[in-house]
């Protein structure tokens, strides 16, 4: 780990160097850059989503009828009805990024008391990767933090700060609505009732850039080797905002530096949880056995589902740095 203290002239002739909370400002800043133009993505997809494994949604139907000619016959098991959803999708943009020229990166005191440029492990260890490691933490130490990156709600509309990545839902719970169950519906042997109540929906969200305007600016060596404050504008060699954006599009997606700073996306595996914990949800019942004479010799029986609901899974979506 080689993190440097850049410096930053105070206006009074001095060259100072940066405390960790100027150096938070700029990290935050990288964080706000990369936020609007994130280079992992994830999107709502109807099916073959590339983020494994794919979420089950479970819920019982009533059991096959059974049907004899002198008696109920009573009837067999409730059945399960499967739903699986693999609607979330990841997509890696590999950018283009500025070359090193020696003079590229923000300028610090080396060992001996002389101005240095950063090199560009020095660049990534000061901002880019403390950065990542904020996006990718257990919680949010300051808002903004987990700018460009995506979480799971209840809403199909999106919280303060949030945008929705799409109004269909990636995952929805259902269980049996036993209300909807009757006697007068018992058909034929071997048919059976389905019928079913939307418990949750879950949706697809991006967390917004928040603006961040740091205290002291960052300095660099320009061709003439003069001390030079970067612009914050313009998207060239010379704005450290670009700069910033660039490298951490890189690192989040594939920089082969990145060393634990990749930005990924999965279901159920390594990580923090970003939003709400999809839950796969149905009732625990055995059955309640309900019988219908038609008439004459037609005599039929069907077990209606029952019980309390119970989680069966839980599917958490996590943010990992591999």
């Amino acid at each position: 780990m080689t993190a440097r203290n850049p410096l930053y002239y105070d206006g009074s002739g001095s060259l100072i160097e940066m405390s960790s909370a100027q150096l938070l400002e700029w990290q935050r800043k990288a964080i706000s850059m990369y936020a609007s133009n994130p280079s992992v993505t994830v999107s709502q997809v109807s099916s073959s989503g590339t983020i494994s494994p794919s979420m089950d949604d479970t819920r019982f139907k009533s059991s096959a009828a059974a049907q004899q000619n002198s008696s109920h016959p009573g009837s067999g098991s409730l059945q399960t009805v499967t739903t699986s959803f693999d609607r979330i999708s990841q997509s890696i943009t590999n950018p283009s990024v500025l070359s090193d020229t020696g003079k590229s990166f923000p300028v610090y005191y080396d060992g001996s008391g002389s101005i240095q440029a950063m090199s560009l492990t020095d660049f990534l260890d000061t901002f880019i990767k403390p950065a990542i490691v904020l996006m990718c933490a257990s919680s949010e130490a300051n808002t903004g933090d987990f700018g460009g990156t995506f979480s799971i709600s209840t809403s199909s509309t999106a919280a303060s700060g949030f945008t929705n990545v799409s109004t269909t839902p990636v995952f929805i719970d259902t269980r049996a609505d036993t209300s909807s169950f009757s006697s007068g519906q018992i058909g034929t042997a071997g048919t059976f009732q389905d019928h079913s109540s939307t418990i949750a929906s879950f949706f697809l969200n991006r967390q917004d850039a928040t603006a961040i305007s740091p205290s002291q600016n960052l300095l660099y060596i320009d061709g003439d080797n003069n001390l030079r404050e970067y612009a914050t504008s313009g998207d060239d060699a010379t704005d450290i905002t670009d700069i910033l954006e660039q490298f951490m599009r890189d690192l989040a997606a594939s920089d082969d530096s990145a060393s634990g700073h990749n930005i990924r996306y999965n279901i159920n595996g390594s990580g923090e949880t970003r939003g709400t914990s999809m839950t796969d949800t149905k009732l625990n019942g055995s059955g309640t056995e309900t019988n219908r004479f038609v008439g004459g010799d037609d005599y039929r029986s069907q077990k209606f589902p029952n019980g309390s609901n119970t989680t069966i899974t839980t599917y958490n979506f996590k943010i990992n740095r591999e």
